[in-house]
Parts: structure tokens; C-alpha cells; sequence
């Protein structure tokens, strides 16, 4: 289709789990760049099966639904300043859209907001799914028709 876009993503299409305070999050921007951008940015490296990747000073093996990029790899992409990219990312980690882990030579990054995704005719479920939290007992949410809240 003509007005179709590419993403470069692995995967048909995806489950998860995102709160509306992670898209609003998502939806803010830096230099004209809005951190839904860097996200997809990350999720664009995301595996969807065990694949063996070289990083640093070695190789570091990454389980289908993790991804292996530095916050300097993309600041460097978004021509952003790597600390303010950091924050970025961090944040990213605190609205459990990602977990971060880090060693001296590779950032490897864990899709946790997302349950599964379609490839290749199949659904495919991730093992690193970090299920939504449940609303805090001073939630403003109120129970309406088609809506059930956790207890």
C-alpha cells in the first residue's frame, strides 16, 4: 500500500500491556523527536528467536523478546546527548515497558510490556512478559460497564 509504512520489526503484530501514563510518556518529546520513536527504535532490534550477537568484547546470546543496544548506540542515532538518552531509557524501565540489564561491554534489553507477537502465522509467546500492575487501593478508576477493575 502507498501509504504504508516500514518499521523494520520482526513480527506481524504484538500483545501487551502499556499504562496510559506509559503513553503519555511515549507521546512527549525532545528535539522534535517524541520517545515513541527511540521505543520502536528499541523494539526494532528485538529478537523473536535465540540468536547469538556480537557486542563489546565478545558475544552476549539473546532470548527471543530481548534486544542488545546501548543508550550510546542511540543517542548517537538520534543525535541526542547520551545522558539525556539514558534518562530516556531509564524512564522507559521505570513504566515497566523494558528492563535493562548492564555489563561492561553490552546494554541487553527485555520487551516486557509485551505478552507475544504473531510471525509467520503463529503466535509466539513472550517468556519475559512482566504482567500489568495492579491499580493502587486510592485508584480513581471506578467500575463502569465493560470495564472490570483488580482487586
Amino acid at each position: 500500500m502507498a501509504n504504508e509504512k516500514t518499521t523494520n520489526i520482526d513480527f506481524l503484530n504484538c500483545n501487551g500491556s502499556i499504562t496510559a501514563e506509559a503513553f503519555a510518556f511515549l507521546g512527549k518529546k525532545t528535539k522534535g523527536l517524541t520517545y515513541y520513536d527511540i521505543f520502536l527504535a528499541i523494539l526494532q532490534t528485538m529478537v523473536t528467536v535465540k540468536t547469538t550477537v556480537k557486542s563489546g568484547w565478545g558475544e552476549v546470546t539473546l532470548e527471543p523478546g530481548q534486544a542488545a543496544i546501548s543508550n550510546e548506540m542511540l543517542a548517537a542515532r538520534f543525535k541526542l546527548n547520551p545522558k539525556t538518552m539514558k534518562g530516556i531509557v531509564n524512564q522507559m524501565a521505570d513504566l515497566d515497558l523494558i528492563r535493562i540489564h548492564r555489563s561492561t561491554t553490552t546494554t541487553v534489553i527485555d520487551m516486557v510490556f509485551m505478552s507475544g507477537w504473531y510471525k509467520d502465522g503463529r503466535y509466539q509467546r513472550n517468556e519475559l512478559y512482566l504482567h500489568a500492575k495492579k491499580p493502587q487501593a486510592t485508584s480513581a478508576v471506578q467500575n463502569t460497564a465493560g470495564t472490570q477493575n483488580m482487586p
